[in-house]
C-alpha cells in the first residue's frame, strides 16, 4: 500500500492502527450497554487521529500539544483496561497484552515529544544568538 501522508510512515501511527485492530474484537465482546465499551472504542479512534495530527504539525509547540493529547488518550485507554480487569470483564492475558501495546505507543510518543521540545529549545537558542 502506498503512503500518501507523512504520518503513515511513522512507527507510532502503525502501532496505533495495530492497537485498533487488536482491541476491536475485545470491544465487541463487551456488553453493549457498558459505557467503558463505547469509551474504549472512541479512545482507540482518537489516538490514531491525534497521532496523525501531531506528526503532520510543522510548528513544534503544536506538534507537542497533539502528541501529548495522544499520550493522554493512551493512558486513558490503559485506565479503562484496568477498570475492565477490576470488573472481571477481561482476562489477565488480554490485560497484559493491552498494556504492553499501549506502553509501546506511550514510549514512542514520549520520545517524539522530547525530541520536539529539544528541537524547539535549540531553535530558540539559535534565534536568540543570531
Amino acid at each position: 500500500m502506498s503512503n500518501f501522508f507523512p504520518h503513515e510512515n511513522a512507527k507510532v501511527y502503525q502501532l496505533a492502527l495495530e492497537w485498533v485492530i487488536w482491541i476491536d474484537p475485545v470491544i465487541r465482546e463487551l456488553p453493549s450497554q457498558l459505557h467503558t465499551r463505547a469509551e474504549l472504542d472512541r479512545l482507540a479512534a482518537s489516538m490514531v487521529v491525534q497521532i496523525a495530527d501531531g506528526v503532520g504539525k510543522s510548528n513544534p509547540s503544536d506538534r507537542v500539544k497533539a502528541l501529548e493529547s495522544a499520550k493522554s488518550t493512551c493512558l486513558a485507554s490503559a485506565a479503562i483496561i484496568d477498570i475492565l480487569g477490576a470488573r472481571n470483564l477481561l482476562e489477565q492475558g488480554d490485560i497484559a497484552n493491552a498494556k504492553k501495546k499501549l506502553s509501546q505507543i506511550v514510549r514512542l510518543l514520549s520520545g517524539m515529544v522530547q525530541s520536539a521540545n529539544t528541537n524547539e529549545i535549540i531553535r530558540s537558542r539559535l534565534g536568540a544568538s543570531g
